[in-house]
């Protein structure tokens, strides 16, 4: 719950406009705000799934192997690769995403976060679906607004793969 806690204001704060552009200031990096607050959401979005795996519970073996999955840095590490190898010279701290499109390594590194993300939404979104028929009425309540944020989020991903896209 801590983690979950922590990242969510991680993104908050990592996600706003000033602070992206001190943080390029105090590295010297154009952009590297970006790998920065996609592998911070990213962690954010595991930590949710973490989360409701271990509130469901289960066989503990099962939580265990589903709780690796979900606490790998593997999409961290690539996504910071891709931005080092990568040519991001124009500091975007809005558009990043539409702007770097079409520049080898940046594009796979957004391609690379939006699918992470519409996964961790699709995943959350099934895992709140199959808990719903289970529990008291106050709980699944929750669980469906879990249900609509994370559709929602599907939607806003689907945009974004258009805007990416074009």
């Amino acid at each position: 719950m801590v983690v979950f806690l922590l990242t969510a204001t991680g993104v908050f704060y990592f996600g706003a406009t000033s602070t992206i552009v001190k943080v390029d200031e105090i590295t010297g990096v154009p952009n590297f705000a970006a790998p920065l607050l996609c592998s911070i959401l990213m962690a954010c979005c595991g930590s949710g799934i973490v989360l409701i795996i271990n509130w469901r519970g289960g066989p503990s073996a099962r939580v265990r192997r589903a709780t690796r999955w979900c606490a790998g840095a593997a999409l961290a590490v690539a996504m910071f690769t891709l931005f080092a190898l990568g040519e991001a010279p124009v500091e975007r701290p809005e558009d990043l995403d539409t702007y770097y499109a079409n520049t080898p390594y940046i594009r796979e590194m957004i391609v690379l976060y939006l699918v992470g993300r519409s996964a961790a939404a699709v995943i959350m979104a099934s895992l709140c679906r199959r808990w719903l028929s289970d529990v008291s009425q106050e709980l699944r309540v929750g669980l469906a607004l879990l249900i609509a944020g994370y559709t929602s989020t599907l939607g806003f991903d689907v945009c974004k793969f258009a805007a990416v896209g074009a």
